[in-house]
């Protein structure tokens, strides 16, 4: 397989054939590549062909890809040195947008502090985070009620109820 290729030259594991597929690794790993690097590799790049056509046989740094990401158009991509999981990625943009399109708290991005980023960059004052009112001390009796009710549903389920100890002013219609 070639997988010892990656082991220092110096390590014990390297020239045991017998754990391996019994056969000798005399390559050494592989040189790396900087971003700037293989940025020239892929300035001129070819796409694959259509299915049915042929193509010319490829260089042998270039065999490794197939087709070029659009990530190499980002000015910054050449000196990222850290490889980036699009399905995490996917995964917590859908979390995102879901969690702030749908109001679920405990998925939300539009929480206090993204609220007080916004007050201190100055930007969208109609997003700025704002002290809730203090005139409804008639409504507390109602307010016990439905905690005591959340708390008994929350104990039959075996769960803790979260309660939400912040506030967001609703956002300003367009």
């Amino acid at each position: 397989m070639g997988h010892r290729r990656w082991l220092r030259e110096d390590d014990p594991w390297r020239k045991r054939k017998d754990l391996f597929d019994g056969q000798d690794e005399p390559r050494r790993r592989p040189r790396t590549r900087s971003g700037e690097q293989i940025d020239e590799l892929l300035k001129n790049w070819k796409e694959c062909p259509p299915p049915g056509k042929k193509r010319k046989a490829p260089e042998p740094l270039l065999k490794v890809w197939k087709t070029r990401s659009v990530f190499w158009d980002l000015p910054y991509w050449k000196i990222l040195r850290v490889p980036l999981d699009v399905m995490h990625i996917t995964k917590n943009v859908c979390e995102s947008l879901l969690g702030t399109l749908l109001n679920m708290p405990e998925k939300t991005k539009d929480g206090p502090k993204a609220r007080y980023d916004l007050q201190s960059i100055g930007i969208r004052e109609e997003l700025h985070a704002g002290r809730p009112n203090d005139d409804d001390d008639d409504d507390d009796d109602d307010d016990d009620e439905d905690d005591e009710a959340e708390d008994t549903q929350s104990r039959r389920k075996g769960k803790k109820a979260k309660k939400i100890e912040y506030y967001c002013p609703p956002r300003a219609s367009l």
